[in-house]
């Protein structure tokens, strides 16, 4: 059997899957960036530790002591009996301006006989408040290095004992 109409055949066909694949007449292309900010990781270095200095081990229950961000002592009791007081003090290292930032007091462990509450924080010279709860810093005002000093209240329970009794507490600062 013979197909006369062979090369025709042929032909449409070819031209059906041209028409299936699309033409290059109608493509587009375009480039698209790929942008990516790399951030410092921050870190910390303690300068100076949370000092109350040396306290009447006979304070009663409730006496207190304070000490802010900028060094200054409250001491309405009069239970502090002389030695170092002084707010924490750390060198924050991060990126400069580049991402928000919190910063806040946890994990906190007071020595026998006190308790310590009422955490206040300044960030580069400035007051950011209670800094037990995260407290933000706006990226226009993280710099690449700056002091974080650290204030806290010292609560006796009545039962302080003469010696060296250190407690301890965790400063946690992340990019937002």
């Amino acid at each position: 059997m013979s197909f006369p109409y062979k090369t025709p055949l042929a032909l449409t066909g070819i031209a059906l899957a041209g028409m299936l694949t699309g033409s290059v007449a109608n493509a587009e292309t375009e480039n698209v960036a790929v942008l990516v900010e790399f951030v410092a990781p921050i870190v910390l270095t303690e300068e100076s530790a949370l000092s109350f200095g040396t306290l009447d081990v006979t304070a009663a229950a409730t006496d207190t002591v304070t000490i802010d961000p900028d060094d200054t002592v409250t001491d309405a009791s009069n239970i502090v009996l002389g030695g170092t007081q002084s707010a924490a003090s750390l060198t924050v290292e991060a990126g400069n301006g580049v991402q928000d930032m919190s910063i806040q007091i946890q994990n906190v462990t007071p020595g026998a006989g006190y308790s310590l509450a009422s955490w206040s924080c300044e960030y580069d010279g400035v007051d950011i408040g209670d800094c037990s709860s995260a407290q933000t810093i706006a990226q226009g005002n993280v710099q690449t290095s700056t002091t974080l000093d650290i204030g806290a209240t010292l609560t006796t329970d009545g039962t302080l004992a003469a010696g060296t009794d250190n407690g301890s507490f965790d400063v946690v600062i992340a990019y937002l």
